[in-house]
């Protein structure tokens, strides 16, 4: 960080650091929503290393297709933040709603939209059948 203020100057040294930091706290945040899906799915302890590389893997794949899509959508005009932030405002709603109910601990895994949406382009097992990704 010095360095960085001393070749490049405050403003450039101050820029870095704010998105160390939030990259970091993002990385924190994506472990904990890692291990709660890994424990709402009900993953094995053998296999959460594997399921958590995969999902490392598709999270930082998906950060930059969602990077690319969203400054597409930001260029396009302001209505693009009210978008994004009528979906934050429902998202963070059902959260408080599930939380205060207790809604989101009872939950049938297979009923979830990404499950079914995942049952129509691949076989999905409700069980574990071994490490490995496909059957031979």
């Amino acid at each position: 960080m010095l360095f960085l203020w001393a070749w490049l100057g405050g403003t450039s040294a101050l820029e870095f650091f704010t998105g160390f930091v939030v990259e970091k706290s993002l990385s924190v945040d994506n472990l904990f929503v890692f291990m709660l899906l890994l424990a709402g799915f009900s993953v094995p302890a053998e296999l959460q290393q594997r399921v958590l590389l995969y999902g490392i893997v598709g999270a930082l794949v998906l950060r930059g297709i969602f990077i690319a899509l969203g400054a597409a959508l930001l260029q396009a005009g302001t209505w693009a933040f009210l978008v994004f932030g009528a979906i934050l405002f429902v998202t963070a709603i059902k959260i408080l709603h599930e939380a205060l109910t207790g809604a989101a601990f009872d939950r049938d895994v297979s009923q979830l939209r990404s499950v079914r949406l995942l049952r129509r382009l691949m076989p999905v097992t409700d069980d574990y059948r071994g490490p490995r990704l496909t059957e031979h």
